[in-house]
């Protein structure tokens, strides 16, 4: 997959990335939580995948932030994203076949999500924005 391009006439390869990367992903979150998002999508744009989950919240943290206690349940995920980077690291690196540089990730309630931003190592000559 190194070298995959989304915005190229050959669509293919960016296409089974991001399936692959939202199979893999979601099965992450549900192993961690005990349940997946609702929804999730990956989109993958040159050197920057963004993945966006929907409804991401077990019960549990769900009752936290309807009781006012929605920043435990960020610092929880903060805390998981963490304890995940490694898994998540090897998860991208084999979808992609790129290096990736860094993981940024936020929760957010109302509504609720989940996103991450993935920039990967840029192809020789690019920088991560090409």
């Amino acid at each position: 997959m190194a070298g995959f391009h989304q915005n190229s006439n050959d669509r293919e390869p960016a296409g089974e990335v991001r399936a692959q990367l939202q199979r893999a992903l979601v099965a992450l979150l549900t192993e961690y939580h005990g349940r997946g998002p609702s929804r999730a999508k990956v989109f993958v744009d040159e050197n920057v995948v963004t993945c966006v989950f929907e409804q991401p919240f077990t019960w549990a943290e769900r009752r936290l932030i309807d009781s006012g206690q929605e920043e435990h349940v960020h610092r929880g995920r903060a805390l998981l994203r963490q304890e995940q980077a490694e898994r998540i690291t090897a998860l991208v690196e084999e979808a992609t076949g790129r290096r990736l540089l860094a993981f940024l990730g936020q929760s957010h309630t109302n509504p609720d999500a989940l996103v991450w931003v993935l920039l990967l190592e840029p192809l020789k000559g690019e920088t991560v924005l090409a």
